[in-house]
């Protein structure tokens, strides 16, 4: 299987505990899986807050749009890190920005919007049957 790409988390803070209860089951490549909802996976990726996870968070909030429960997001962000966090305040940025990259009358504050970079997110199966 080429091409696919998959984050596999490992619990490494008490919010995992939070998340078994969340997961979703799919099917990928013919196979079952089980997935983290989007708000999860932003948050996860907004612990980590790597170059490449604040991309994937911008792909999120772009793609899932109006689905994605942004107040869920940041309540759970703040309750993980503090309201002073600069994770929390990047990922108001990144949520102002891709309002207005959608509709441009949506104030950025005086700061305009970064410019959209296509992302595509790849993921790679694991064959765990060896």
């Amino acid at each position: 299987m080429g091409g696919l790409r998959v984050d596999v988390f490992v619990p490494a803070i008490p919010y995992y505990q939070a998340l078994a209860h969340r997961t979703r089951n799919v099917t990928l490549l013919g196979r079952p899986a089980t997935i983290l909802g989007p708000e999860d996976l932003v948050i996860l990726k907004m612990m980590f807050f790597r170059r490449k996870d604040l991309a994937d968070v911008e792909a999120l909030v772009r793609e899932q749009g109006a689905d994605l429960d942004r107040d869920f997001v940041r309540r759970t962000l703040v309750e993980l890190v503090g309201t002073d966090d600069e994770r929390v305040s990047t990922f108001d940025a990144i949520v102002r920005d891709v309002d207005a990259a959608r509709d441009p009358r949506i104030s950025t504050g005086g700061v305009p919007p970064r410019p959209r970079q296509s992302l595509t997110i790849r993921f790679r199966a694991v064959d765990r049957s060896l």
